[in-house]
Formats: C-alpha cells, structure tokens, sequence
C-alpha cells in the first residue's frame, strides 16, 4: 500500500522554516502546499524557494484551506500558545517549534485541546530524533560505562547585544534558557528522566532576559546534571557522560549529532558513526509523517508529557531567577 502523502502548510517564513523546508522536500511523503508570514516577502520569498502555491499572510486563510494536513509553526516563542490553538481549532495537525508555550500552563492548554480534537500535535524538538542520540542512550542502559555519574552539557553563541532582537527581548520571550537552554535540559531527561532536584543560577542582562545560566540536576539513581547555555558567550558546545567505567562523548554541536566516542577507563576508544540525513530534521519529519499516516495524535519519540515536563523544569528556573515575561499571563 502506497503510504499517504502529507500536505504541510508553514506558518512563519524565517531561517528556521528555510532550514526545515529544506528537508521536508527530501521526504516522499511530504508537499509543502502553503506558506504564510505577517511579512508577504517572507512568505514569497519562502515560496519561491521551494515551489510552494499559496502564499499569504493571513493565517486563517491558510488554515481554511481544506487539503493542508498539518500546520509547521515556526515563528517567535510567544506566538506559539496561540497559534497552535488556532490551528488545532482549524481541524489542522500541528508540530510547533520549541519551546511549544511560554509555560507550563499554556502548553497544558494546547495538549488538552488536541486531545479533545483527536489531532495530532508535537513539541519540535529534533534532537530526540536523532540516531547517535538513540544509540547513546541504549549503550548507557547496555552499561557500556557502568553506572552512569554525571552529564555535562552546553549550548552557547556568542551574540553582540542588540535590544531590537528577539534573542534579547523580554516581549518575546528571549534569552538562552528558553531559545537553547531547552536543548542541554532535554538531554538530561531524555538520558536519565525528570531531576529529582533542580537549582539554576542566571545572569540576568540589561534587557530583562538571561544572557548566561548554570543549571545543576540530580536524578534517580545518584547521577547528576550540570548544564549551562549563553546568548553572549561561546561555549564548547559539546555533551560528555561519564559512568563508573568510561564516557561518551558526542563531540561540538552535540544536539545534531552524527557520531560520538566511547572510551573506557583503560584508555580502549570505539567511534561510532551515523551521517545524518539532509541537515537532521528529516528524522523529526518522518517521525511525524508516520504517526499521521497511522493515526496516532501522540508521538512515543517525544510525548506531551515530556514537553509538559521540559516547561515545569523552565518555569521552576525562571521562579528561582525572578524572570518572567509579558506573555506568561
């Protein structure tokens, strides 16, 4: 049986839905019927990169059309609430960008409505898709290092402070917890499940928003966390576990890996290899493409308890840091 085709509209036209549109064509299953922006030449511009027919920058217009499956949400975190309810209202499927709200509560509300809906509906967090990552965690269960200790992580750019910038703007919830904080925290639950215990320190900029955190887990079975992201500082951008009996390490841009090492205490290395497939999102897509086409409105790669848990995790942090948004209320 010929699997069926999913017909995709994306909604936010900027370098995020470039770099996913770039891979959603490498899928047999996939047409990217529309794109929609509040700026018409983002959205044409989208267009004319990728064959797309109908352009608008009105997204009610694109939900009304009756062939579009599912809604790729790729605009600033604080349109994410509301736009993955209007889609969901819609009748459309939804995979919507991280972070998939503001906090805990929002994304409470998107998943109950997609629920009484039926839909399908997916937090976007690619990394969990990823074949090294999979691997990772399989070899740590196999006791590859014995007893896993401690995990150590980060994901940090250094980028020149500008106050128009979203990554610096509180109105749209800017920072590194929420922008790529998400990623190293991810990590630690998806390797070793929800802390225990969570305790964060930040550097709260002139703008409002965290420029620098340090975040520090504790898990079951004694193994702990220490993580940090930055927006104006360059970190290593690499991810090490290390057990009783060796380490992985899952060299610089650790959350779209294509290999890792393993070494053992007596200095014994295995690399392991896994090239990716266009730029890493495909696995996210086909992840995606195969629940629709099998009637599943829960992805088992990254539940909504997961991502309900990810924002329990944030909101916990930004309490600590007294850091809140406008959106929140």
């Amino acid at each position: 049986m010929t699997a069926k085709r999913i017909s995709w509209g994306i909604m936010g036209c900027g370098n995020m839905a470039q770099s996913f549109c770039r891979d959603l064509i490498l899928s047999d299953h996939a047409v990217i019927a529309a794109a929609c922006s509040r700026q018409m030449s983002s959205a044409c511009a989208l267009a004319d990169q990728f064959d797309i027919a109908v352009v608008t920058d009105d997204f009610e217009t694109m939900l009304s059309a009756p062939d579009i499956d599912i809604i790729y949400i790729a605009t600033p975190h604080t349109e994410h609430h509301s736009q993955s309810l209007q889609a969901l209202r819609a009748g459309k499927h939804v995979l919507c960008e991280k972070p998939m709200a503001l906090n805990q509560r929002q994304a409470r509300e998107v998943i109950s409505l997609a629920r009484e809906k039926r839909l399908f509906f997916m937090e976007a967090l690619w990394t969990r898709f990823f074949p090294a990552l999979k691997k990772v965690r399989t070899l740590i269960n196999q006791g590859a290092i014995g007893a896993p200790r401690l995990l150590t992580a980060d994901f940090g750019y250094a980028m020149a402070f500008d106050p128009t910038s979203r990554v610096f703007n509180p109105d749209l919830a800017g920072g590194a917890l929420l922008d790529v904080g998400i990623y190293p925290l991810a990590l630690s639950r998806f390797l070793f499940g929800a802390p225990l215990s969570l305790t964060g320190e930040a550097h709260i900029g002139p703008s409002g928003i965290d420029e620098t955190n340090s975040l520090h887990l504790r898990h079951e079975k004694d193994v702990l966390s220490r993580l940090a992201s930055a927006v104006t500082v360059e970190t290593p951008q690499e991810a090490v576990i290390m057990g009783e009996l060796g380490r992985i390490t899952i060299a610089r841009e650790w959350w779209r890996p294509d290999r890792f090492r393993l070494t053992q205490n007596d200095g014994a290395e295995e690399e392991f290899s896994f090239p990716l497939k266009g730029q890493g999102y495909l696995y996210e897509i086909e992840a995606v493409e195969k629940c629709l086409q099998t009637n599943i409105t829960e992805c088992p790669d990254m539940p909504h308890a997961e991502s309900l848990g990810l924002l329990q995790n944030m909101d916990q942090l930004r309490q600590q840091w007294k850091l809140y948004y406008p959106g929140d209320s």
